[in-house]
């Protein structure tokens, strides 16, 4: 009887460990509803690496965050049905982008060098634009 409860709860286990696999797998990667993947660790990752080559701290690596998850939800196929905005940053218009590269509709590095560029034009931090975004929900 014993051996027959042991076993049991070892398959219960296995089925815990196989589930818990599935789930990691579906957050690492998000496809939109176009079938276009993206990995939303490593555009996070990407940008962590970047905020240095700025002078910017971890606080404004926190910002950028709060930022484009609000605005995209770390999509960079999104686009807003309304204004046309697109992009991690949601570039309006969706051009403006084209001159940090010619892909700048599909490569999140071209997204993030246009939204890093944006900000410290018009913000000079990114914890300055969270400020802003905080305010008019938008940046």
């Amino acid at each position: 009887m014993i051996n027959l409860v042991i076993l049991i709860l070892r398959k219960k286990k296995k089925k815990v460990k196989s589930a818990k696999k599935k789930v990691v797998k579906k957050k690492a990667t998000k496809t939109t509803k176009y079938n276009y993947r993206y990995n939303v660790g490593e555009i996070q990752h990407y940008i962590h690496q970047k905020i240095y080559e700025y002078g910017w701290t971890d606080n404004d690596y926190y910002a950028i965050v709060q930022i484009v998850n609000r605005e995209s939800s770390f999509n960079p196929y999104a686009v807003n049905k309304k204004s046309g905005s697109c992009g991690l940053f949601q570039a309006y218009p969706c051009s403006k982008m084209a001159k940090y590269g010619k892909d700048y509709r599909t490569n999140y590095k071209v997204q993030v060098k246009f939204g890093f560029e944006h900000i410290k034009a018009r913000y000079q931090t990114p914890s300055q634009a969270w400020s802003f975004w905080q305010s008019h929900h938008w940046f």
